[in-house]
């Protein structure tokens, strides 16, 4: 395969074990074609024992691939709570913001990982910034239907009535996917409805 070292492929085939007996700084600091190290091949491996030996081994937490995306990015998509909390212990930098404005609370959002939202608000990710379509965190967990996230964001502090750039609020969007069991949250968290919407169960 094109751009990836021997010992990238045989972490992405599972094959972690067989990498144990080469870990030095040098191979912790290894890339492969695509800038990806394999700490980032860890990561999207979801293999939190290969990570831990990595960081042991002197890999940088906050290394990026040639997308300028870290490695705590590829952990937060995957969904793997080990890892993410791995590199969070380690001080990876959380204030991660993509080439179109995706941030990682946004891939944690899209993924429905309601846990690693919450550590990363706990790391200080701020809740109210706008991601890439001109919609912030709460639009997003509204428009793809994740109610735990929804009421995640609304714990810790974000506007219930915040508009996006075309005047709509989570409860607008809501109200448009016809998701009733968010409006309802929405409107007992203090969301102002519009009287001409037609917000019956």
């Amino acid at each position: 395969m094109q751009g990836r070292s021997l010992l990238h492929l045989t972490l992405d085939l599972g094959m972690e074990y067989q990498i144990d007996r080469f870990m030095t700084p040098d191979t912790a600091a290894m890339r492969d074609g695509f800038g990806r190290s394999l700490l980032h091949s860890a990561c999207a491996n979801a293999s939190p024992r290969m990570v831990m030996q990595l960081l042991e081994a002197g890999a940088d937490v906050n290394s990026m691939d040639q997308l300028e995306r870290p490695l705590v990015f590829y952990a937060v998509e995957k969904g793997c709570d080990s890892n993410v909390d791995l590199l969070l212990e380690s001080g990876c930098n959380v204030d991660f913001k993509g080439s179109e404005g995706s941030m990682l609370l946004d891939v944690a959002i899209l993924e429905g990982k309601s846990g690693i939202a919450t550590r990363l608000l706990d790391k200080g990710v701020d809740v109210h910034p706008y991601l890439g379509d001109d919609s912030s965190p709460l639009h997003y967990a509204v428009e793809h239907g994740h109610k735990s996230i929804v009421n995640l964001l609304l714990d810790r502090g974000a506007d219930v009535n915040l508009q996006d750039d075309f005047g709509n609020t989570p409860l607008d969007q809501a109200t448009e996917w016809g998701d009733k069991a968010i409006i309802r949250l929405l409107l007992s968290r203090g969301a102002i409805s519009d009287p001409m919407s037609d917000l019956s169960d």
